[in-house]
């Protein structure tokens, strides 16, 4: 259908940099980090995390959720309430 057709994603290092240059623009310290439930999106949080933390930032929170929560959020509502009650009370 499209013979040309590419889909890029930037490296870790680059987008651990765009997510310190978010962070640092609302002085936010503090961070969660979750992942979707596969072995790319955990390499990725795991060097978004040492990223993170060497240019200061606390990881208060740290985990993977289930795939299903990107295409439904509602089934997930208990879990992003709990998350967001953990990373807010630390």
């Amino acid at each position: 259908m499209f013979p040309t057709f590419v889909r890029t994603r930037a490296p870790s290092s680059h987008v651990s940099k765009s997510i310190n240059a978010v962070l640092n623009k609302f002085q936010w310290k503090k961070v969660g980090i979750l992942y979707f439930k596969e072995d790319k999106w955990k390499r990725i949080a795991e060097d978004i995390h040492g990223f993170l933390e060497q240019n200061n930032k606390t990881i208060t929170f740290h985990a993977e959720i289930p795939y299903v929560c990107a295409i439904d959020q509602s089934s997930c509502d208990k879990v992003f309430t709990e998350i967001k009650r953990r990373v807010r009370s630390k």
